[in-house]
């Protein structure tokens, strides 16, 4: 009861924001017009997002809360110059594949749960040097976490953790890999259709529901810069969240930092890794909107300058509990 009364809103979120508070109808004009003004990425018309509606349906950021001091992390046995100017967390855990594998949300607002499942996934087999290898799923949050009863419209990385960390989180891989005890459940780009909480696993799955959960020992978050690259460079991915402006639909390559196009909603992706492109400092992140999105799924945003809100943010994530057999 304490944590609870302790969280502080800071954004509306999502629910409910009017169509045309999210931009206009987006086409090759627009494109094109930002492509004209831009210098450091450039961008692609991305069909799926033309129009407002669409961009509305995969942004699911809700009831962002202000995590209390004593769930902060800040303790590093690493110095600020030692920080390397780049990092990929693909090339220093090879051997965990989740970390570059891009999921697909479909036409749902799980971003929340999509990619604080990924870094889950990630920081368990970090964590277990390799020998722990699972997809953590993404459809047992968004139907039976009880902070975030909402599924498709909406909720935050931090109450995600939570629910990692309180009562543990099933296995499950992308829709209709049968991989895992529940597996995404919405095709590609598809409207949602959830069937409310289901503790069982899919049919052919051996573990049973409660045996197949993994928790975490702790959930906190990390604030400043430095600190963010001191605990992916540590830990692995976090999740960060940022504002999903009208030209980021459809960037393509580059570091990304906003010019054409608004949007008031708050979108929510695993952060891998920063570096420097061309002179211009960024961080390297997983979008959940497809590898057919982006440069191949992921994407550079420009660092250092808190574009799109996305440093004024803390970067949110839990340590795993890893039995040891």
């Amino acid at each position: 009861m304490l944590i609870v009364a302790l969280l502080v809103t800071l954004f509306a979120g999502t629910i409910g924001i009017p169509v045309n508070q999210v931009g206009g109808l987006h086409d090759q004009a627009f494109v094109d017009r930002i492509n004209a003004k831009q210098t450091t990425w450039t961008a692609e018309f991305f069909e799926r997002f033309a129009t407002p509606e669409a961009r509305q349906e995969v942004l699911g950021v809700s009831g962002v809360t202000e995590v209390p001091a004593e769930f902060s992390l800040d303790d590093f046995d690493i110095a600020d110059d030692e920080i390397p100017e780049f990092f990929d967390a693909r090339q220093k855990w090879p051997e965990c594949k989740s970390i570059g594998h891009i999921h697909d949300q479909s036409t749902c607002g799980s971003c929340w749960a999509v990619s604080s499942a990924a870094a889950m996934s990630d920081r368990i087999c970090i964590a277990s040097n390799g020998t722990s290898k699972v997809y953590i799923s993404a459809d047992d949050l968004m139907e039976c976490s009880n902070y975030c009863p909402a599924g498709c419209k909406g909720c935050n990385p931090w109450n995600a953790m939570r629910t990692w960390k309180q009562f543990g989180l099933v296995t499950g891989g992308d829709h209709n890999s049968k991989i895992g005890c529940k597996p995404y459940p919405l095709p590609t780009h598809n409207k949602p259709m959830l069937p409310g909480c289901v503790r069982k696993c899919r049919n052919g799955y051996e573990t049973p529901y409660e045996d197949d959960k993994h928790y975490a020992l702790k959930q906190y978050d990390v604030r400043g810069n430095k600190k963010w690259q001191k605990d992916i460079m540590t830990n692995g991915p976090g999740v960060v969240m940022f504002t999903a402006e009208g030209d980021f639909f459809h960037y393509k390559k580059g570091v990304y930092s906003h010019g054409t196009g608004h949007s008031p909603a708050n979108h929510a992706v695993k952060i891998l890794g920063w570096g420097v492109e061309d002179g211009i400092p960024y961080w390297l992140c997983a979008n959940s909107w497809s590898s057919h999105w982006g440069d191949h799924g992921f994407f550079k945003i420009r660092r250092g300058n808190n574009d799109c809100g996305i440093e004024r943010n803390n970067l949110i994530i839990g340590l795993p509990k890893i039995v040891r057999k």
